[in-house]
């Protein structure tokens, strides 16, 4: 006897599996960064703790439904130079350097205690250039945020229009310019 089965039921049993393995990996960091939260490791990084391990490797999860084993360097960088800046709102360049002292201490006990096969690797990407980066990239949110205040503030001035009378003249906004 043959069964015929229809296509979208194994696609949506695929799209479920894939679900649930995405929630495993998550319970699997949960599990991760509760031992990190309680480990001598933390201590370095607990005071303005920004949670920044927990933002990159979510991401990494939701974005590659692969296991936190399999982070690397590479996701490290995609997830210090792009992803923190756009999840975390109003950094200071202070803050570069307490992500910088989360990822290491983080890193660190993850290759003490989980012994994860691209800790080292982790690890030697937290160097100086990185920390560089880190800082010109918040540099650069600061810059657009007061840009914009600025902008917001000349466009509630008043401006002579020709008569003797005030008036407040808006801009328009453009998203290109022509050159």
């Amino acid at each position: 006897m043959h069964y015929k089965i229809h296509p979208p039921f194994i696609e949506s049993t695929q799209e479920q599996i894939e679900q649930n393995q995405t929630i495993a990996h998550l319970a699997e960091l949960d599990t991760l960064l509760l031992e990190f939260e309680h480990s001598e490791e933390f201590r370095n990084c607990c005071i303005n703790y920004l949670q920044t391990p927990r933002i990159v490797l979510e991401d990494f999860i939701h974005e590659t439904g692969l296991a936190p084993q399999l982070f690397d360097a590479e996701a490290l960088e995609h997830g210090l130079l792009a992803v923190i800046p756009a999840r975390i709102r109003e950094l200071v360049p202070a803050d570069a350097h307490q992500i910088f002292r989360e990822q290491i201490s983080f890193w660190a006990f993850v290759g003490a205690q989980w012994q994860f096969d691209n800790t080292s690797e982790c690890l030697s990407f937290l160097d100086k250039p990185t920390l560089d980066k880190i800082n010109r990239i918040i540099d650069l949110e600061n810059t657009c945020a007061v840009q914009q205040e600025l902008t917001q503030e000349v466009e509630s001035k008043p401006y002579p229009s020709g008569n003797t009378r005030w008036e407040p003249t808006r801009f328009q906004e453009h998203d290109v310019f022509s050159l």
